[in-house]
C-alpha cells in the first residue's frame, strides 16, 4: 500500500481539484444559485469539519482538497527537481496575522460583503491567484504553501498536535536521501530521520519512494 499511497493520493486530489474547478464556473455563471443559501451556517459547518480533519492529520488537507495545492502537484509532475531544505521564515507568521484581522472585518461587515458580487469577486480573484502561484511552483515546489500561504501556516501550527504525523523509523530507515531529495515541501531531514510536520503538506512522496518502507503515519507520536 505505501509503494502507491502518492499515486493514490494524487488521483483522488486531482479529481476534487476537477469538481472544485467545475463549481467555480457553475457559480461564476450562475451567481444567483448562493441566493438564499444559509452561508453563515454552511460557513461555520465547513471550518469546524476542517478543524477536526486539520487535528487528525495535520496538512493532509493541503494536498488532498487544496486547489492550489492541487495545482503545484500538477505543474511539478512535468518537473523533476532535486528539493534543497528551505530556511523557516517569519514574515508567513506576519501574513497570517494579516489574513486573520481581514477574515474578522469580513466577518464584522459580512451583511456589507454580501451585496458585493461575491462570484466575480472571487472567480477572478482565484484565477489571478492560480497564475501566479503556477508560476512559483515551476521554480520552487510548494514554496506558496510552506512560506506564503496564510492558512498553510495556521494549519501548520496545528500539525505539531496532529494526532496522525508522519515519521521515519529509526531502525529501517538507512540514510539513502530519497525522501529528503523527493520532497516537494521539503521537510525531511533523511539523515537526521525527522520530518517536520508543520510545513510537511502529506503529499506522501517520501513514503512511496521509500526503498524501505520506512516512513508512515505513527498515532500519537
Amino acid at each position: 500500500m505505501k509503494n502507491i499511497a502518492h499515486k493514490l493520493r494524487l488521483s483522488t486530489s486531482i479529481i476534487i481539484f476537477l469538481l472544485t474547478v467545475v463549481s467555480v464556473i457553475y457559480l461564476f455563471l450562475n451567481p444567483s444559485f448562493v441566493v438564499g443559501l444559509p452561508l453563515k451556517k454552511i460557513a461555520i459547518n465547513v471550518v469546524l469539519s476542517m478543524l477536526i480533519f486539520f487535528i487528525l492529520f495535520g496538512r493532509l488537507g493541503c494536498s488532498l482538497v487544496c486547489p492550489f495545492g492541487i495545482l503545484q502537484d500538477i505543474v511539478t509532475l512535468f518537473s523533476d527537481r532535486m528539493n534543497e531544505k528551505r530556511p523557516n521564515w517569519i514574515g508567513k507568521y506576519i501574513i497570517l496575522a494579516i489574513s486573520v484581522l481581514l477574515f474578522a472585518a469580513a466577518v464584522v461587515k459580512y451583511k456589507a460583503i454580501l451585496s458585493l458580487n461575491l462570484p466575480l469577486i472571487l472567480g477572478v480573484s482565484a484565477g489571478v491567484l492560480f497564475v501566479i502561484v503556477g508560476i512559483l511552483s515551476a521554480f520552487k515546489d510548494r514554496l506558496f504553501c510552506t512560506h506564503i500561504c496564510p492558512c498553510g501556516t495556521f494549519v501548520g501550527l496545528i500539525s505539531n498536535i496532529s494526532l496522525f504525523k508522519l515519521r521515519i523509523d529509526k531502525e529501517k530507515c538507512m540514510c539513502c536521501g530519497i525522501c529528503e531529495r523527493g520532497c516537494p515541501s521539503c521537510s525531511v531531514e533523511a539523515c537526521e530521520e525527522d520530518i517536520d510536520n508543520e510545513t510537511c503538506v502529506k503529499c506522501l512522496k517520501c513514503m512511496s519512494n521509500c526503498p524501505k518502507e520506512a516512513i508512515g503515519f505513527k498515532f500519537l507520536d
